[in-house]
């Protein structure tokens, strides 16, 4: 691990590390997504004098704080609208990921928000028909597992599955399991006086783990994404069923993955072991797993072009075995060829 990874982690454990490098700790955490939760951190610390930072990057480190709290402003008015709309024709709304998880952080509205993921409880149909008639909202089905539209400056994920099923054979078991654990759920207020759906702690402990081990084992995870499951045990690990997920996760081969995020959160982010049901089954594979996190070997951006796309798409794939080997429990080739196909019927879905 090199010395700003090191001091990156020194900042999410609170602390603030010696000789620090600060416009390199601001780079990397703005890539991660968590500059605005170390601002949380350091702030304090440059108002009583025990820090000093360059003052270009001290107002270019506020603004972007700043920036995520008019966003989170915005998003969460576009929240609160939608399931107002939902509302006057019968529709319940759950909000996925970004805004629920948001409420677990020191600071929700420091954590980033991008596209905003809805589920309607099987009236996915119903409410986009609604919003297209009587909006004029142009919907996109091009998509596997969701519609998409745009509302209020976000784009909006409609889910009507949870999981790409035509991704991997295991995913339609996935999705089935997660069928059964969607109600019931969690009913939260905005901050406009608005209720809108959460996830169940179960539901969400399988979900976000999905979620999470499908991004690593095919391009990369951040640390925003980490800690967005941190925050989550923290606040639910009570409430989850670990026995339940571990066995979910010895059925889809994904029991190592668990473990080793489990841990990372423990011996790495510094949060309390007594959340985390943890076993260090391989402390390797956990150190590989976090220098995986840290710095990616492959990165989302493809170079332009169908064939060097697809080329760059299969030497990544060659490059990520071991990842899919501790996500996945299809062979390696049957699943590439699988993935192939469900992005060539939907190509909007690469």
């Amino acid at each position: 691990m090199d010395v700003v990874s090191e001091q990156l982690l020194s900042l999410i454990r609170g602390k603030i590390p010696q000789e620090p490098r600060w416009e390199e700790i601001f780079s990397a955490a703005n890539k991660h997504g968590i500059a605005a939760f170390l601002w949380d951190i350091v702030e304090p610390a440059v108002n009583d004098g025990s820090v000093e930072i360059p003052q270009e990057l001290l107002r270019q480190w506020a603004a972007l704080a700043i920036g995520y709290e008019q966003r989170y402003f915005k998003y969460e008015r576009t929240i609160s609208k939608l399931a107002q709309f939902y509302a006057k024709h019968g529709i319940k709304l759950m909000i996925l990921k970004g805004y629920g998880l948001s409420l677990n952080y020191p600071v929700p509205n420091h954590r980033p928000c991008g596209d905003i993921d809805t589920y309607n409880f099987g009236e996915y149909k119903k409410a986009d028909k609604a919003l297209s008639e009587e909006t004029g909202i142009k919907i996109d089905n091009s998509h596997h597992h969701h519609t998409v539209f745009s509302v209020g400056g976000f784009s909006v994920e409609n889910h009507y599955d949870f999981v790409n099923v035509y991704a991997h054979k295991s995913s339609v078991e996935v999705e089935a399991r997660l069928k059964s654990l969607v109600e019931p759920t969690e009913m939260v207020k905005t901050a406009y006086g608005v209720d809108i759906y959460l996830p169940s702690p179960q539901f969400n402990a399988l979900f976000l783990l999905s979620h999470s081990a499908s991004h690593f084992a095919s391009s990369e995870m951040n640390l925003r994404q980490l800690l967005d499951w941190a925050f989550f045990v923290k606040k639910y690990g009570g409430d989850v069923d670990w026995d339940a997920l571990q066995a979910d996760c010895r059925r889809w081969n994904r029991i190592k993955f668990l473990d080793a995020i489990n841990s990372i959160c423990v011996d790495y982010l510094g949060f309390d072991s007594t959340a985390f049901p943890v076993f260090r089954l391989d402390k390797t594979l956990e150190d590989k797993v976090f220098e995986e996190i840290l710095s990616p070997s492959f990165g989302t951006k493809s170079p332009n072009g169908f064939v060097r796309d697809w080329l760059f798409r299969i030497k990544r794939w060659r490059g990520n075995r071991w990842k899919q080997e501790i996500v996945y429990p299809e062979k390696a080739l049957p699943s590439f060829i699988r993935l192939a196909w469900s992005h060539l019927i939907k190509p909007e879905s690469l």
